[in-house]
């Protein structure tokens, strides 16, 4: 895959890719179990595995102003649909995530009136 992800744009129905300008500095990928667990009155423990769910944590270290708002208008609904590189398949794959509650944003550089040079962002996706 020559992009790091790249989400889906709703309005033309074609993804976007983060091109090498706004490519991610760090990806960390981890891998969430929703389980429905307790203890029964002797003390064993009933576990039951429901599913596994993706997340994606990424970070750029530079992402330029139109990338970041483009990153903004497709993320805007919470729950959109990414392709990205999959360690568990090692290949490419595509699901739903919703964005997680915790967007970080970092001006960088100097205002120019409307905009900063750029930003660091950090964004969290989870699987639907």
């Amino acid at each position: 895959m020559s992009y790091f992800f790249e989400i889906l744009d709703p309005q033309s129905g074609q993804f976007v890719p983060f091109t090498a300008d706004s490519a991610a500095s760090e990806y960390d990928p981890t891998w969430n179990d929703i389980v429905d667990a307790d203890r029964s009155v002797d003390g064993t423990l009933r576990y039951e595995g429901i599913a596994t769910k993706e997340k994606i944590v990424a970070t750029w270290n530079f992402m330029p102003p139109a990338a970041y708002q483009t990153l903004v208008r497709l993320t805007s609904l919470r729950i959109c649909r990414i392709r990205y590189f999959s360690p568990t398949t090692g290949g490419s794959r595509t699901a739903n995530f919703y964005i997680g509650s915790d967007l970080k944003l970092t001006c960088l550089g100097q205002w120019n009136g409307n905009n900063f040079q750029g930003y660091k962002v950090t964004a969290s996706f989870v699987e639907e």
